[in-house]
This record gives C-alpha cells, sequence and structure tokens, in this order.
C-alpha cells in the first residue's frame, strides 16, 4: 500500500510537534507541552490508524478524531502564541483585561482562543500596543492587509 499524502505530512508535523515538545519544555512550560504533544502527535496515529479500518464508519470515525486532535493543537498554539506576546511585551492578563475594559477571566477566554473574532483580536493587539495586519498568500501572490485602527 502506498503512503498518503496525509499520511506523510502528518508524520511530518509530528516530528515538528515534537520538536515543539523539547523546546516548551526546556523553557518550562510543560503543561502546554505535554498537551501540544498529545494532541498533535495523535493526529497521525489516528490517520494511520485509519488505513486499517474494519468499516467505512470505523474509517470516518479515526478520520473525525484526527480531524479533532489538529483543531485541539491549533487552539493549543494560538493560545501559546497570543501568550507569549503578551509576556514579551510586559503586560499580564489582568494589564490587558483592564485596557480592554472586561475582566481577567473574560480576557483569559480570548487568549485561549476560543472561536475569537479578528475585532476582538484587534483589540487586544492595540491594548498590547501593536497594530494587526495579515499576510495572505493567494495562488503564489503575497497580499499584506493591515487592520484599521479601532475606535
Amino acid at each position: 500500500m502506498t503512503e498518503s499524502i496525509l499520511l506523510t505530512k502528518s508524520k511530518a508535523f509530528a516530528l515538528r510537534i515534537v520538536r515543539l515538545y523539547k523546546y516548551l519544555r526546556d523553557r518550562k512550560e510543560s503543561v502546554i507541552a505535554k498537551q501540544l504533544l498529545r494532541s498533535g502527535t495523535s493526529i497521525g496515529a489516528n490517520i494511520a490508524e485509519s488505513r486499517y479500518a474494519q468499516s467505512k464508519s470505523d474509517f470516518a470515525s479515526k478520520l473525525q478524531i484526527a480531524l479533532k486532535e489538529a483543531a485541539e493543537t491549533d487552539d493549543l498554539h494560538r493560545e501559546y502564541v497570543l501568550s507569549q506576546i503578551r509576556q514579551q511585551v510586559g503586560f499580564t492578563q489582568a494589564d490587558v483585561a483592564e485596557r480592554l475594559g472586561v475582566s481577567q477571566p473574560t480576557y483569559a477566554e480570548c487568549e485561549r482562543g476560543s472561536n475569537m473574532r479578528i475585532g476582538t483580536l484587534q483589540k487586544i493587539v492595540t491594548a498590547l500596543g501593536g497594530e494587526l495586519s495579515f499576510h495572505v498568500l493567494i495562488g503564489g501572490r503575497d497580499y499584506n492587509l493591515q487592520m484599521p485602527q479601532p475606535r
């Protein structure tokens, strides 16, 4: 049986996740490191298992689990990145919450990336003293989208 591109890419992703795990572990970020390791490596494991599924529903179930693990990995990575930016500019969650006019637990939910809207992300970036822009690659062409400052 030839190896699918999905399996090849998920294996490469798992190796990157292992390297990220080691990096985070060395920086004493063990909780998020362990979560990323579990969810990020589970993607490829479930894709590999799907190749030997006993039925079409078993096949679909294993791929659905891989998709859920991919979503969790993405959420964890997004949470870590926003948290790191906040910490690097010297803010606590309470500092950012105060600037946004919300409670610290409300801001913590935003930092976890639970379906955050672009407008909310823009307000957070502005509160941290930055500007939000997006780099988009479509058909080999680069586009840089600068977001207007919130009012």
